[in-house]
């Protein structure tokens, strides 16, 4: 059971205690109200940074970290304390057939980048929201892009979920339609949404779906396409 469902057993066993055939109409619209006033709720709880940021450590850690044996069960009591983004490159390349190396414009010796962020909520008119997604600091503060395709880890922590996927180079960096957005002075991003609650992930132009793969074990060892660039 996820944290989510947690917070709505309460209003999961009111509503199966409901009467809906002996209910009049506005008791119906007060329970429905209900329904979405609870949800909601649980849902800014679980956006609150002190769940989320722990939570995606730790979805982080088991996902990602414990694939690699440089990585223990014995290192979950210190999440706070660990670079879980970086344990996440080391575990990466670890399992690739390349080294990390913390380059200019790349992490790994393939030329590929390693990149990690969550899901989050951002709420709109009347109590309605969008799932997003933000892979930070593709393209440097002068415009200069990573060097090569970008191993990218997205966690969900409404669902506990992590997916996983591999965009090529001439993807996400495409000259004539590149994926990504830059501001002046600042770092590059890729931004997108979720369609639905463990739906599609999208940008503005494109989806990344065909991207995905199925494990992290497979993201880490797929083949770098800039190798000979």
């Amino acid at each position: 059971m996820t944290y989510f469902e947690k917070l709505l057993e309460p209003i999961k066993e009111e509503l199966n205690a409901f009467d809906e055939k002996s209910a009049s109409i506005e008791e119906i619209d007060r329970m429905l109200d209900k329904v979405k006033n609870e949800k909601n709720k649980a849902l800014r709880e679980i956006q609150d940074k002190k769940y989320k940021s722990v939570r995606h450590k730790e979805l982080l850690f088991e996902h990602c970290l414990l694939k690699s044996k440089k990585f223990n069960e014995g290192m979950r009591d210190i999440l706070d304390v660990i670079d879980v983004q970086r344990g996440v490159e080391i575990a990466m390349a670890d399992l690739g057939d390349y080294d990390f190396v913390d380059g200019d414009h790349y992490d790994n010796t393939d030329f590929s980048e390693t990149k990690t962020c969550g899901v989050k909520l951002s709420w709109g008119k009347n109590d309605t929201y969008t799932m997003k997604y933000n892979v930070t600091n593709v393209v440097t503060e002068s415009g200069v892009p990573k060097k090569g395709d970008i191993r990218l880890v997205i966690t969900n922590v409404f669902n506990d979920t992590v997916r996983f996927f591999f965009l090529p180079k001439k993807f996400w960096d495409h000259k004539k339609n590149k994926i990504w957005n830059k501001s002046p002075n600042y770092k590059g991003t890729i931004t997108g949404t979720l369609t639905k609650v463990g739906g599609f992930l999208t940008t503005k132009t494109k989806n990344l779906d065909e991207f995905e793969v199925d494990s992290f074990e497979t993201l880490a060892k797929m083949k770098s396409t800039c190798l000979t660039k």
